[in-house]
Order: structure tokens, then C-alpha cells, then sequence
């Protein structure tokens, strides 16, 4: 401590590790300067759970089935737009760090994985595309029937979280972050509910078996844009995919899909 006539002057000096940042602020009440972490990282630290929908119109094709002696009879399924479920994901690592010389922005890294089911309504179209023969030189539509149907389409993510973020208090742990979901998808199950099966169409299906087939994707990176509100241990999210998603391995695509979700860090 240095004296003068008009006022006592407190110097501290503190040893701190390099990843650390000390508030240069000014501090009358001779209290020790606030010291922060500039790098912290974490293992399986949040949990986030929420709604997921599409709210677009979606074709898909399933599956298609031809034999030379046999007509060609393919699946396609069209919704009406109604789709709705949820998501669960979990951070397998997160890394943040301090900007100085504020140290009211950041950067986050996160490393997550994330399951998707989305059930969809609409009508399946099944379409019959008879075979050229001498009698029939080209080929013709035979018959198409329609049906009402419902499938559901479950997707497993492997997920790269990047985001921008500024501290509004620190204390709270009040911020607001934009980032983006740079997401690879690992696997697909589709399963599809037909109803109306009785029709005499599905007799000549029979041979074809166009419903046992599964719907499976290519892998396929989906991009999000995000906006997050955090408050002590809690993440506010909104996600919506800046591409539209692919559904499966013939480039069908469906519309654009948001995310509506809460999350919880442990620690």
C-alpha cells in the first residue's frame, strides 16, 4: 500500500494461469481484482429435448418394384403438410472461450448427439406402369390408387455446434447467442401406416411387396441456423434449417425443418 496526502493506493499482484483473464476494472473497496476463466470445457454436460416439425409440403418416392413378365408398380407418399415430433440430444463436449478485452463475447464449440422422429400425415399413391410388350409399345399407366397414411421417419445426427454469443449478466448467467448446427446424419428408419389396404389393387401388389422394403438415406450433412437465450442453467433454443432436407437416398426432399427446445447443463 502507497500513501499520499489525498489517497491510499493498493497495488496486488496476482500468479494466474495463462488461460485465465483478470478484470482490469477499477476497484475502490481494495477488494482483489475479479478473475475469469478465458478457456472452459466440459464433457456430456447438457441435455436438450424439444419439438420438431416441418411445416411444408413433402414428396417422397418409397420404393418401386418391376419384373419382365410383371408390371412396374412404384410407392410414393405425399403429405399434407402436418407433420410433427421431437428431438433429444445430449453435448458430448463443449469448449467455450472470452473475448478480451470486454469479455462480454464468446466463442462455443459443442460436439452433440441427436435423435430426431418426425411423424408425418398425408396419402400414399401407388401407381402402376404396365410393361411394353408387342401389343404395347410403350409404356402406360394401368391403374392409380390412393390411400390414406401416415409415416414416421427417425434420424440419428452426429452434430457440430458453432455460436457467437455476448454476456448481458454475468452474474445470471444471462446471454444471448446465433450460431449454426452443422449436422451428419448416421442413420434413417422409416416406417410407413397405410390404411384402406383392402382394395383389389394390392392383390397384384402382393408379388411386388413394395411395403417390406425399408426408406434408407445416403449420409447427409443438414445445416441450422440457431438463436439461444441462456439463464443460469437453463438454453432457450430455436433451430431452422437453412437447406431443406433430403429424406432419402433418391434426393427426395421434405421442407424446411425448425426445432422448438429447452435445455439443462449439469455443470
Amino acid at each position: 500500500m502507497i500513501e499520499d496526502s489525498t489517497f491510499n493506493y493498493h497495488v496486488i499482484i496476482l500468479k494466474t494461469d495463462k488461460n485465465m483473464a483478470v478484470n482490469s476494472g477499477k476497484n475502490a473497496t481494495g477488494e482483489k481484482p475479479v478473475v475469469k476463466n478465458k478457456f472452459s470445457s466440459s464433457l456430456m454436460n447438457e441435455i436438450d429435448l424439444g419439438a420438431s416439425f416441418i411445416p411444408t409440403y413433402t414428396s417422397m418416392v418409397i420404393n418401386s418394384y418391376s419384373r419382365s413378365d410383371r408390371n412396374h408398380v412404384t410407392e410414393k407418399f405425399i403429405s399434407n403438410g402436418q407433420t410433427l415430433g421431437f428431438y433429444a440430444s445430449i453435448n458430448l463436449y463443449s469448449k467455450s472461450r472470452l473475448f478480451t478485452p470486454s469479455q462480454k463475447f464468446y466463442f462455443r464449440n459443442n460436439t452433440q448427439l441427436k435423435y430426431n422422429q418426425n411423424t408425418y400425415n398425408g396419402q400414399m399413391e401407388y401407381k402402376e406402369i404396365f410393361a411394353t410388350t408387342p401389343s404395347r409399345p410403350y409404356d402406360s399407366i394401368g391403374q392409380i390408387d390412393v390411400f390414406r397414411s401416415n409415416v414416421t421417419l427417425a434420424n440419428v445426427f452426429l452434430v457440430k455446434r458453432l455460436a457467437l454469443g455476448y454476456i448481458v449478466h454475468q452474474k445470471s448467467n444471462f446471454s444471448l447467442e446465433y450460431g449454426l448446427d452443422i449436422g451428419l446424419r448416421l442413420s434413417t428408419k422409416f416406417t410407413p401406416l397405410v390404411y384402406n389396404t383392402g382394395a383389389a389393387f394390392n392383390d397384384r401388389m402382393y408379388y411386388a411387396k413394395v411395403l417390406s422394403s425399408p426408406f434408407i438415406s445416403n449420409p447427409t450433412f443438414i445445416l441450422y441456423q440457431r438463436l439461444g437465450i441462456n439463464y443460469r442453467r437453463f438454453t432457450a433454443n430455436v433451430g431452422y434449417s437453412i437447406p431443406k432436407v433430403k429424406m432419402g437416398s433418391n434426393s427426395d426432399k421434405s421442407g424446411r425443418m425448425m426445432n422448438i427446445g429447452l435445455a439443462f447443463r449439469f455443470r
